[in-house]
């Protein structure tokens, strides 16, 4: 199943089904946009242009170009969008028995897999509800599926190449996960929720001045606590990894050659060439001038 179109949808009867096989819906929308709750089969939601507003089992979520979410077989979602833009959405549908296949072979050895090849006894986990980071790899995937020429025949190569990446991404993101130490699961994933949009909320506003109040503000945490997590699981203050993401930004400006040092430094909110041009020479070992030579 390959759909390049959504209907406004009143039933909830006729909304996302179970695929009989692996489906894409690739949609674009310039207005409003509803889709009830219902029900889904195991299924990647991402953006490829603009935000998106979801309900995932009851909570709002957002999703953007930069993060996707992977939800469950019987996960409850509502798509949402209030406002006119451009938004360009990718839902990948996976049929029930090739996503289990393909934990199989994943989670079984080689000699396990010659000795009983259609063995069923790995069930897939639960997949935690949280935001998933969209590398290169996996945009790359995601971008094929796209392809208007994309033909039945060739989707379930693609997309078990999709669940290959997406396994190693997931490993990663229970690692962090792993890093907050709460007991219940619950307050553990949305934890790591408001974690997450804080570094994505300093990724918006890269070319500003981003005080911890603000963004304690913007995620609904207290400073302190905020403070403390985001550095426990990102390696990093707030304020030291705005400060990274504004001299990787200033490189690939000054590396264009459309801006020179001075451009740089003001539009991305730096109070003064001097601080600049010291942090921009240790962090990345050379000063700002000499990348526009």
């Amino acid at each position: 199943m390959i759909k390049r179109t959504l209907s406004h949808i009143i039933n909830p009867d006729q909304a996302i089904s179970r695929p009989k096989g692996n489906g894409v819906i690739h949609v674009k929308t310039t207005n409003q946009y509803y889709y009830p709750s219902h029900k889904t089969p195991y299924m990647l939601a991402t953006q490829l242009n603009g935000k998106g507003n979801y309900r995932l089992n009851g909570r709002p979520i957002e999703i953007s170009e930069r993060y996707f979410y992977f939800l469950n077989e019987n996960d409850e979602l509502e798509i949402r969008f209030n406002e006119k833009a451009t938004v360009e959405t990718l839902l990948v549908l996976f049929d029930n028995d090739f996503i289990h296949d393909c934990e199989s072979c994943i989670q079984s050895s080689t000699v396990g897999l010659l000795d009983d090849p259609f063995d069923k006894t790995n069930r897939l986990t639960t997949i935690p509800e949280v935001p998933f980071v969209l590398n290169g790899q996996l945009r790359l995937l995601l971008s094929n599926l796209t392809d208007p020429a994309l033909t039945q025949e060739v989707l379930d190569d693609c997309l078990y190449e999709l669940i290959i990446a997406f396994d190693s991404i997931e490993k990663t993101t229970r690692g962090e996960l792993r890093k907050i130490d709460v007991v219940k699961k619950s307050t553990q994933q949305e934890l790591y929720r408001r974690l997450f949009l804080a570094k994505e909320y300093l990724h918006d506003h890269v070319n500003s001045s981003v005080s911890l109040d603000s963004l304690a503000s913007a995620v609904g945490m207290n400073k302190f606590h905020l403070l403390a997590n985001f550095k426990n699981l990102f390696d990093d203050t707030p304020h030291q990894y705005l400060v990274k993401l504004k001299l990787e930004k200033a490189k690939k400006m000054l590396r264009s050659k459309k801006y020179n040092v001075t451009q740089t430094c003001y539009a991305l909110g730096f109070t003064s060439l001097g601080s600049f041009s010291h942090s921009f020479a240790r962090y990345f070992g050379k000063t700002p001038a000499s990348i526009l030579k």
